[in-house]
């Protein structure tokens, strides 16, 4: 006859058996040989520096994360855009789209 052993032990299961450890859902996921627990509390100190103000970007950082993050939606989102549209319609859009944003920024450069 079959008998049914459980690979993952819970709390209440009986301890009987030699190896649970080994089986139990408390067992590490890594050996201590191979745990890394990352830096600790004096390191990310000692890297911050004089203080969260010095860990931070400058302007220009900003401006390119946010850049980046508005272009990267965009060119994910294109090809789904042009799908819907069609594609002779889809670039014509894309091309009008491009001289109306080319327009707005050299009118807001003059300002």
């Amino acid at each position: 006859m079959l008998t049914f052993q459980p690979v993952f032990r819970g709390p209440h299961d009986d301890d009987d058996d030699a190896d649970h450890h080994e089986h139990s859902v408390s067992a590490p996921l890594l050996h201590d040989s191979q745990r890394d627990d990352g830096p600790t509390l004096e390191d990310e100190l000692e890297a911050l520096g004089d203080g969260p103000a010095a860990a931070r970007g400058t302007m220009m950082d900003g401006i390119a994360n946010m850049a980046n993050s508005i272009l990267g939606a965009g060119i994910i989102g294109l090809p789904y855009a042009i799908r819907q549209a069609g594609f002779v319609t889809g670039i014509a859009l894309l091309v009008g789209l491009a001289i109306v944003t080319d327009w707005y920024v050299w009118d807001r450069y003059r300002c």
